[in-house]
């Protein structure tokens, strides 16, 4: 059975909410246990360790181990910047991730069942128009050809694209330049070394959390923030697109949960 274009929307938003909740849930239990480590290792009278860990692989599969000894000291570094810094680095990569198909899933959705929401200045080559067997599978053209331009817009721009196809004036949305600046901490993780640039203060704007030429502090506090950005975004989204486009779903689960919180015994046993 086809869904309607509120059910997909929800779905899509739905099962983005899960994914950003779950990896959450998963930095947070190995953040818990990266601070319990380093909370038992701070009580031992013991000063250095050796320990064996992998390095490679044989070519066998099995791991490649060596054995090194560290001081105290040294682990507590590293269980450090790893439950403080790298856990909250690999998180914002994935929310990032997760929100960037959201949006590229939505406006395929969208366009795909509106196509005349497409801009009306784009062009198809005459050799992928010859491939499509029918108007729909040259709607599917188009919008991957709109994707594969949207992919290369700064935050700003790609909010002012897809305006008219989503019907919200996203940088008016405060969720939304909060992820502005996610987003561009994220590019400056992985192109610049953490430090921040023009370009960075540039996107981020009032937001900013450096100047240029400052490294950009990252930590379990700042990963939790964007956590609540990236949910608080996606439930804006999921109201803004239950209103104009009514999900029957969301509607059952809304009546499910109002059922519940009216009646403690329901549902029976």
């Amino acid at each position: 059975m086809t869904k309607n274009l509120g059910d997909e929307i929800y779905s899509i938003i739905s099962d983005t909410r899960k994914k950003i909740l779950s990896v959450g849930i998963q930095v947070q239990l190995s953040y818990t246990s990266f601070q319990f480590m380093k909370n038992e290792l701070e009580k031992t009278g013991q000063e250095r360790f050796d320990l064996q860990y992998p390095i490679g692989q044989e070519l066998n599969g099995e791991p490649t181990l060596t054995k090194s000894n560290f001081s105290k000291e040294e682990i507590l570094f590293q269980y450090d910047m790893l439950s403080n810094t790298q856990l909250a680095i690999g998180g914002i990569y994935s929310f990032v991730a997760f929100m960037e198909t959201m949006f590229s899933d939505l406006i395929t959705a969208i366009v795909l069942k509106y196509p005349e929401k497409l801009p009306g200045n784009k062009k198809i080559d005459l050799s992928d128009v010859l491939k499509c067997e029918n108007i729909k599978s040259l709607h599917i053209v188009a919008v991957q050809k709109l994707m594969h331009e949207l992919t290369y817009k700064s935050p700003k721009d790609f909010a002012e694209s897809i305006k008219n196809i989503i019907d919200i004036s996203l940088l008016k949305v405060i969720e939304y330049q909060k992820y502005i600046e996610i987003k561009a901490t994220r590019d400056i993780l992985i192109h610049n070394q953490g430090i921040a640039n023009e370009i960075y203060c540039s996107k981020a704007e009032s937001l900013s959390r450096a100047k240029a030429g400052e490294i950009l502090h990252i930590d379990n506090y700042y990963f939790l923030s964007c956590y609540e950005t990236c949910l608080q975004l996606t439930e804006y989204l999921r109201d803004h697109f239950h209103k104009k486009w009514h999900s029957l779903v969301l509607e059952n689960e809304i009546m499910e949960r109002k059922k519940k919180l009216s009646d403690p015994t329901y549902p029976p046993s």
